[in-house]
């Protein structure tokens, strides 16, 4: 599965912004492979934009993956509690879509990412409005360009997501969809 994944990742265009379409079952697996391939093999640091797992459960799990959780700045909108973290803002919730693109702005700004990594658009879409949740990736899109700067966007196989990935279709450089069972035998 990696090698095919591999092979469809190689030969993107510069500042490349890349829709990942996953099974559930396979999310971790993934997002962990991707992570591994942009800044392992392509030595490069990037943000995180967690909707999932709170900070220290990420690092944890980067960690046991052999990531190197220092090459990444957090963008964390799970935790409830805000830490002092160097590598960590802590927005504490999925529904603010302005707070989450100010503070991606401002690490874009500040830690100068090479790559940003959304890790659900499936949580975005549970939970804000289906409109907003368009209106967010455009802009999310239009700012890596704006700033050169690479895009992965996950999103996970659901029938209540159609329309929102078919949107984001149309603006990403490469669709990647991997939601066909075969892929992982």
């Amino acid at each position: 599965m990696y090698e095919l994944m591999r092979k469809k990742l190689d030969n993107l265009p510069k500042n490349a912004i890349v829709l990942v379409i996953i099974p559930h079952q396979h999310y971790q697996d993934v997002n962990l492979f991707l992570l591994k391939y942009w800044m392992d093999l392509a030595k490069r640091n990037g943000a995180y934009i967690s909707l999932n797992r709170p900070y220290g459960n990420l690092v944890d799990t980067l960690n046991m993956g052999k990531i190197d959780a220092n090459k990444l700045f957090f963008i964390d909108c799970v935790t409830k509690n805000e830490y002092d973290i160097p590598n960590c803002y802590f927005l504490k919730t999925q529904q603010s879509l302005t707070n989450l693109s100010i503070a991606l702005s401002t690490v874009m700004k500040t830690e100068k990412p090479s790559f940003v990594f959304l890790d659900s658009l499936n949580t975005l879409s549970l939970y804000n409005e289906k409109d907003a949740t368009i209106k967010f990736a455009h802009s999310f899109v239009r700012k890596l360009r704006v700033n050169n700067i690479d895009g992965i966007i996950v999103g996970i196989q659901d029938p209540k997501n159609k329309y929102l990935i078919k949107e984001l279709s149309q603006i990403c450089d490469k669709v990647i969809d991997i939601t066909d069972t075969n892929f992982f035998v």
